[in-house]
């Protein structure tokens, strides 16, 4: 029997010396939430409703390919100054619209004429507009945290999760933890780090900050798909929520 049983997140040492880990430790309860959310438990479980998967797919599919233009406006602004980041994010930003075209090829059978007219939710909108501020008007190591939790929430979701058997969705959970997705996430990291390690206090706060946002739209994604109408607007964190960084 396997049991559809999620985790908490790692919590890791205050003495950590790599921000991206004191990062997720004060960002434990919205990684929690978002793990434990019931499209995620049922989607592992395989009793997700077929049409509320296919409201996530239809929103995914905008969603992602205004992340992946929000990541090439990122790699310009670094080609000045970090040639081998604005490479890995451009390459990424490419494989993200490629890949999710190979992906969502094999679900159109979920997308039903109605979902596939439907124009983006509140909580699309309300995502992407946050990464489109993140990407042209923050500094370059706050709008990389931003963008960071698509990548790692979905990447540790795959890690841990467990998929019953006979699950309809297994195909499309396996790319959480696929070689290239795995990859990528761990490139983002790896590029987070580098742009923070040098800077100030005040800017890892605002790193820390611009994470926490970006957990809570995900999270708000699937409030936005598996609850439909019955939702409230996805709350932020408070502007001066405090970071030790």
């Amino acid at each position: 029997m396997i049991l559809n049983r999620f985790f908490a997140p790692c919590k890791f040492p205050l003495n950590s010396n790599k921000l991206f880990h004191t990062m997720l430790y004060y960002n434990s309860p919205s990684l929690y939430r978002f793990y434990n959310h019931p499209f995620n438990t049922q989607l592992f479980n395989g009793t997700l409703p077929p049409h509320v998967f296919g409201k996530f797919l239809q929103q995914d599919i905008i969603y992602l390919n205004e992340f992946a233009l929000r990541l090439e406006r990122i790699a310009l602004r670094l080609e000045s100054s970090h040639q081998s980041h604005a490479t890995q994010l451009k390459s990424l930003a490419l494989d993200i619209i490629t890949c999710e075209q190979k992906k969502n090829s094999g679900y159109l059978r979920f997308l039903d004429n109605t979902v596939i007219n439907t124009p983006a939710n509140s909580a699309v909108l309300n995502y992407v507009n946050h990464l489109h501020i993140q990407s042209n008007h923050q500094s370059l190591p706050v709008a990389i945290a931003s963008f960071l939790p698509c990548f790692w929430f979905y990447y540790q979701l795959g890690k841990k999760g467990v998929i019953s058997d006979n699950n309809p969705y297994s195909d499309w959970i396996a790319t959480y933890y696929s070689r290239e997705f795995v990859s990528a996430t761990l490139a983002m990291v790896e590029i987070m780090e580098d742009l923070g390690k040098s800077q100030t206090l005040a800017i890892r706060g605002e790193m820390g900050r611009a994470f926490s946002q970006s957990g809570h739209f995900e999270s708000g994604f699937l409030d936005a798909v598996y609850y439909e109408n019955k939702i409230k607007n996805v709350a932020l964190p408070e502007e001066k929520a405090t970071f030790p960084y």
